[in-house]
């Protein structure tokens, strides 16, 4: 897009041209003959808007960590509000009353049209200064596009690894959000941020073992969505996410305080992480395991699948992902039901 103005008519012409776009997806961001005042505007309207999106193989743990009012990061976001000096509001779903209505969008990839109403609704309805948001859908979520309604995930594989149409559907058209779209179309509204929330791969299989017919078939799932996360997040910027491993909130005080605090400078969010979780029903105590023989070779078996699949993939694993620079989390290594573990699988 391109503006043959005048003088000082350069600018309001711009301001109009920007706010348009705001509905009809045209924020001309490359325009190299916008005005400096309009490309301004546009920051200073992004500078107030974010959603973090946290991301993650089902069974990693969102409950506890940011589904809910009561999780961690719902908590970490109400203190840096209280401590905001706008008036700043923020909503789980952008604001979309209803969660079915919002999961369609996003599984539908409708995110230019679910930022603008973000924006309207939260911005000029609720007249707020700074709007933020903190979605997250497990990955994969829920029932899928390829079963029918009425079918038990139980009984049947809702993603079947060697069919090519299920394949193609989840790299091109992504499940249950498309990152790279998300982030691009998103940018052009509000600051994008994703969390990769890690599980070590036992527990997060284990946590669902009878669904998509079994544990076997429910790892191979969890695996290639693990790979679409992968590719994923090689189309994106690098500093527009960061990974949490969830076993991070079970090491010792001093180091788990650095990572928080790290996850909330990354947010650039004014509040204590430590205060955000005793405040939050993220259960720290960990009840008593028993492990049968069956479950304890079921773990060994995960961490051998694990260390020869997930391991490899380079930016998912990456160490650099990580604020502390820790590689991929381990149920041997680093699940706080070691203890119960050990005590049950001493053959």
């Amino acid at each position: 897009m391109k503006f043959h103005t005048p003088g000082n008519c350069l600018v309001l012409a711009g301001f109009f041209f920007f706010i348009l776009s705001l509905v009809h997806d045209e924020i001309p961001l490359n325009d190299d003959e916008m005005s400096e005042n309009v490309v301004k505007t546009l920051e200073t309207v992004k500078s107030k808007c974010q959603v973090v999106f946290t991301i993650g193989l089902e069974g990693v743990g969102h409950h506890g960590f940011v589904f809910r009012h009561n999780s961690f990061l719902q908590r970490l976001l109400q203190l840096h509000i209280r401590n905001s000096v706008g008036r700043s509001g923020s909503h789980e779903r952008m604001y979309v009353d209803n969660r079915a209505k919002f999961n369609e969008e996003l599984f539908s990839n409708r995110y230019t049209e679910l930022f603008t109403y973000f924006h309207e609704k939260c911005h000029q309805n609720l007249q707020m200064t700074e709007c933020y948001s903190t979605p997250s859908l497990s990955f994969p979520d829920d029932r899928g596009p390829f079963i029918r309604a009425g079918v038990r995930i139980e009984d049947v594989k809702r993603w079947n690894i060697n069919n090519k149409k299920h394949r193609n559907y989840l790299f091109r058209h992504g499940h249950p959000i498309n990152v790279e779209k998300f982030y691009f179309e998103g940018s052009k509204f509000c600051e994008i941020k994703f969390i990769l929330l890690h599980r070590n791969l036992a527990e997060s299989v284990l946590s669902h073992e009878l669904w998509d017919t079994g544990w076997k078939a429910h790892k191979e799932i969890l695996l290639m969505f693990a790979q679409y996360i992968d590719s994923s997040l090689k189309l994106i910027p690098r500093e527009a996410w960061i990974r949490i491993n969830y076993e991070d909130c079970w090491r010792p005080k001093e180091e788990r305080e650095l990572i928080l605090n790290k996850l909330a400078v990354f947010l650039n969010w004014q509040a204590s992480p430590e205060e955000a979780l005793s405040a939050s029903k993220f259960r720290l105590n960990v009840s008593k395991k028993i492990y049968d023989e069956k479950k304890c070779r079921q773990i060994q078996s995960l961490e051998e699948i694990q260390r020869d699949n997930l391991d490899k993939l380079g930016v998912y694993s990456s160490p650099f992902s990580h604020p502390l620079l820790l590689n991929l989390t381990y149920f041997r290594k680093d699940s706080p039901s070691l203890k119960w573990y050990n005590e049950s699988c001493k053959w």
